[in-house]
């Protein structure tokens, strides 16, 4: 193709099947691949505006989680796939969602930040905290009032992104582990173990 090969493989890429030993198979894979690539690119872009650079596995992840949205997926909602992906931090969310313009006291940062507090916590080893404690940590990380901070763990809590026993507030996950070493507990006890 010569001078025009970039410009059929970006436009017209059914013509490399007149290239010897071009598959429909290996066409299809090849699509599949610049699609991907394309979509990376954009997240790239998006991305180091705000100053930030994400692994190849980052990359992929963010990929296989919003597919061909990925780009407005992230501009729609920074924060939302904060835990969710691993190399996607709270610190990369809330450098992007500066860069995007966002408000310091949007709602999707303020659950996005109740769940880095309660992070924080657990590599303390706390599973759980007080829920005074939780807005206490949440009003301090984040400089918001202590209003929006309980209106945002109220709107965890409806998202179902929060947990609660006896004051105490957890992170799903966790809240399962404690209930179920705790129902292990009682069963060992129960049974003389």
């Amino acid at each position: 193709f010569g001078n025009s090969t970039w410009e059929i493989v970006e436009n017209n890429p059914e013509r490399l099947l007149e290239v010897p030993m071009i598959s429909d198979k290996i066409l299809a894979r090849f699509k599949q691949t610049m699609k991907e690539n394309s979509i990376a690119r954009e997240l790239l872009k998006l991305t180091a505006k705000a100053g930030i650079s994400l692994s190849g596995e980052t990359l992929h992840a963010l990929i296989a989680r919003y597919g061909p949205d990925a780009e407005k997926e992230l501009r729609n909602n920074p924060y939302e796939p904060c835990g969710a992906i691993a190399g996607y931090s709270f610190d990369r969310a809330d450098a992007l969602a500066i860069s995007l313009g966002y408000p310091m006291d949007s709602d999707n940062r303020l659950v996005a930040a109740i769940c880095k507090v309660l992070d924080d916590a657990a590599m303390s080893g706390h599973v759980c905290l007080p829920k005074d404690d939780l807005l206490a940590g949440l009003v301090k990380f984040t400089s918001c009032s202590s209003v929006k901070c309980a209106d945002a763990i109220r709107k965890a809590f409806r998202e179902k992104k929060l947990r609660g026993a006896n004051n105490f507030i957890y992170m799903p996950k966790r809240y399962e582990q404690e209930a179920s070493i705790s129902q292990n507990v009682l069963r060992l006890i129960l049974s003389g173990g």
